[in-house]
């Protein structure tokens, strides 16, 4: 070793116990900086549900210090069933999970027994309450008897059993959540049925447990109505619509809104096993559109709705003719031009709704939409010239709206076909005055 290493040497010799104490005072600063950890690992976890039976149950947390625990028994435990134990006792502070295994006895009292784990570690307490339900019995159920919605629905029968049970059911018409259970549990039996159309049912559901079983008594009230669920009617005659009710309780039958030009024959009637004759009628509209619901209500508040909707008085249109102005824009190209537009009346079936059609462009086109303040209609697939253009296989469809005094309207129109085997597709705009 020469001289120059020699030196250096003197110097490290002196540095080394310097660099060990500088380490411990830093280690002893980081170890009274470190936050003390004591949690469950379910972070928010406040006690621990278990069930009747003997069994060992695990409660996982963290603790950063050493750590020692114990558990609390009740006089009634320490009676000859021995209490609850836990392992281990103690552990080593750590940053990974830690688990405590904890053994109960059974709990055969019909009341809820509490055991409290307390953990210290350092200068910091975990306490843990753990709730042992009682026995459940060999079998209980809360109720016998279940009447389930007309509308279809479900309710729920609890059961509670210490022993496996069966549940069986025979009537196609109920419907159950499971067949089976373990026992040592609480389970919740949903029970369900369809809408019943056809009159009151009745059936039941057979729960065995060991030795003991309940019959549980299900019904179901029926309740019907032939009706439509809406109707729209035209405004030009007065409309009778003929139904039945079936309703195994008592029922009334109701007009919203204090409709006055829609009347109901039956407005209530008693319980029956067999449908009611029934009527509705809608008196003609000489006015805007308008619209009422018919409201079915059973014994058990059960509700039906019914729409029904009468188009907006177009005497008015019927028949009327209108000098139109129609503009067509194609890319950068405009068309504008004079029309002459119809609306006639019609007995043909495919405009019964309306009993009109229009005609434009030497074309009748179909009435889509007609009420007081709107009209649409559409021409399909006919060949017309409008302008000196001839447009082949032409589908053009109109939407406008009326003025308040019927004289005018404006709107927008979509337009495809072909212009000398051409594809097109156009919009634009037009606008008619009342002849």
């Amino acid at each position: 070793m020469t001289t120059k290493h020699l030196k250096h040497l003197k110097h490290f010799q002196w540095f080394l116990p310097l660099v060990v104490i500088l380490t411990f005072v830093q280690c002893d600063r980081i170890g009274q900086d470190a936050p003390q950890v004591l949690m469950p690992q379910v972070g928010g976890q406040t006690n621990l549900e278990i069930p009747p039976a003997a069994k060992t149950h695990t409660f996982s947390f963290y603790s950063s210090e050493d750590w020692t625990a114990e558990i609390s028994d009740t006089p009634a435990v320490r009676g000859g069933e021995g209490g609850p134990s836990i392992h281990p006792s103690s552990g080593k502070g750590s940053r990974i999970k830690q688990t405590i295994h904890i053994t109960v006895p059974e709990n055969h009292t019909s009341e809820l027994r509490t055991y409290i784990l307390s953990l210290f570690a350092g200068e910091k307490t975990l306490t843990l309450p753990i709730e042992q339900r009682p026995d459940l019995g060999d079998l209980q159920i809360s109720t016998e008897e279940v009447e389930l919605p007309s509308l279809g629905g479900s309710k729920v029968v609890e059961i509670l059993t210490n022993k496996p049970w069966t549940a069986t059911v025979e009537d196609d018409w109920i419907t159950i959540s499971q067949t089976e259970g373990i026992g040592n549990e609480e389970v919740d039996l949903i029970i369900e049925a369809a809408h019943n159309k056809t009159g009151h049912q009745t059936g039941t559901i057979l729960i065995k447990s060991s030795d003991f079983e309940y019959t549980v008594a299900v019904s179901q009230h029926a309740l019907d109505c032939t009706l439509d669920k809406s109707y729209n009617l035209s405004y030009n005659e007065t409309h009778t619509i003929d139904f039945t009710v079936l309703s195994t309780l008592p029922w009334t039958m109701a007009v919203a809104s204090n409709a006055g030009w829609i009347s109901v024959e039956k407005d209530a009637h008693d319980a029956s096993a067999t449908p009611i004759a029934n009527k509705i009628t809608v008196e003609e509209n000489t006015g805007n559109i308008r619209t009422a619901q018919l409201l079915l209500t059973n014994g058990n508040n059960e509700k039906l709705t019914y729409t029904v909707t009468q188009q907006a008085d177009l005497s008015r249109f019927i028949p009327s003719d209108w000098e139109a102005n129609v503009s067509i824009r194609y890319l950068t190209y405009e068309i504008i031009g004079p029309a002459d537009f119809a609306i006639v009346a019609t007995d043909e079936s495919e405009h019964s709704q309306y009993k009109a059609k229009v005609t434009a462009f030497g074309h009748y086109a179909k009435i889509l939409e007609l009420t007081h303040d709107s009209i649409k209609f559409q021409i399909a697939g006919k060949d017309f010239t409008y302008n000196h253009v001839t447009l082949k296989n032409a589908i053009t469809t109109f939407q406008g709206t009326f003025s308040k005094d019927l004289n005018t309207m404006e709107g927008t129109h979509s337009i495809s076909g072909s212009i000398e085997g051409v594809p097109i597709t156009a919009r634009g705009n037009w606008d008619a005055t009342r002849k």
